[in-house]
Parts: C-alpha cells; structure tokens; sequence
C-alpha cells in the first residue's frame, strides 16, 4: 500500500483493534508501516508492534494501557464500541465514551505537535442537540468515576449506545478548539448502518 497519508515508521493506537472498524483500521495502518499499539479486551490479530489489553470500561485497565503506550503519538483512533444489548447502558456508555475520553486525555501529554485523534461515532448520534443539556452535564464530570456516578443516578437519559454516541460528537466539538490551538486535530466519524443485500 502506498503511504500517501505519511503513516510510515509514525507511532499509533487503536483501540478494538481486535474485531470490526478498528481491526481494518490497525490492518491499514500497519499495511502503511505505523508502529501500531492495539488496545482490545480480545487478542489482537493483526501483526501491530505490541497488543496492550485493555477493558475501557475498567479505569484501571485504561491508566495502565497508558502508561505501557510510548511518547511522542502521531495519532489516536478510538473505534472500539460496545452495540447495546446485550451489553448494559452502564457499561456501552462506559466502553464507547467514557473509557475513551480517559485513555484519550491520558494520552495527551504523549502526543506530538501535528497529531490527530479519531473517534467512531455514529448517525444514531445525530439528535445530540435535543439532549445537550444533559450530555454537557456528563462532560462536566471531572474523571472516569464521576462519569460513571452520574450515568448511573441518570438511567433514564443513558440508553446505552445512541448517548454514548451523542456524547462522543460533543466531546469532540468541545475538545476541537483547544486540540488546535496545540496544532492537534480532532475528529469524529458518524458511520451510518450497512445495508443488507
């Protein structure tokens, strides 16, 4: 594959490397030559430089993925996701935004002037406006428990998959003009479902 995107010998992550968007993702980015570090709670397939399991539903399991993760990060491609049931709210709106949001703002101080972040949202987040005020109540927590403290006292506003999803389009938005003030992109994808043939 040709690097036309300038991946070569450049230091990634990618977390649900294991399956789905972000094995394709590892796989291209590996084809490209990046030094690629997998974070999965499932073993990791492609051939990356080192495979980290990690459980972001698990604050521990994210700190200490990043602690193993080397400095100087030319890009972080969050794409690991939980679909819903029969996966708890709790625990897809844990895995799909807020173990993302700390594994994201703990890798920050090993990012590299120029880098970007990525995120996989989804169409399904698109109605983020309706629920904005209550979405900006969750970013506003500080950390991991404070996020899971408040999805767990507001199970009527967490339906699992499509909030986590409007949380991620926000907390991109809300992260974008500080990121670029320090020459970092940041960016979210909203995938729409495939048809079936």
């Amino acid at each position: 594959m040709q690097d036309l995107l300038g991946y070569q010998k450049r230091r990634v992550t990618v977390t649900g490397a294991a399956s789905g968007m972000g094995q394709a993702v590892a796989r291209a980015l590996v084809d490209l030559g990046a030094e690629v570090y997998a974070f999965d709670v499932k073993e990791v397939t492609v051939p990356v430089k080192q495979f980290i399991k990690t459980d972001l539903k698990n604050k521990d399991s994210v700190i200490a993925a990043a602690r193993q993760t080397p400095e100087d990060l030319y890009g972080i491609f969050n794409c690991a996701g939980l679909p819903g049931p029969p996966f708890s709210n709790l625990d897809t709106a844990l895995v799909n935004f807020a173990g993302h949001r700390l594994l994201t703002e703990t890798l920050l101080p090993k990012i590299r002037s120029g880098a970007a972040i990525a995120f996989i949202a989804s169409t399904a987040g698109l109605g983020w406006k309706k629920r904005l005020q209550s979405i900006n109540e969750l970013l506003a927590t500080e950390d991991f428990d404070g996020a899971c403290a408040w999805l767990e006292a507001h199970p009527r506003i967490n339906d699992g998959y499509i909030f986590s999803k409007e949380c991620i389009i926000v907390y991109t938005m809300a992260r974008a003009d500080e990121m670029g003030k320090k020459n970092i992109r940041i960016n979210c994808l909203s995938p729409a479902p495939r048809k079936r043939r």
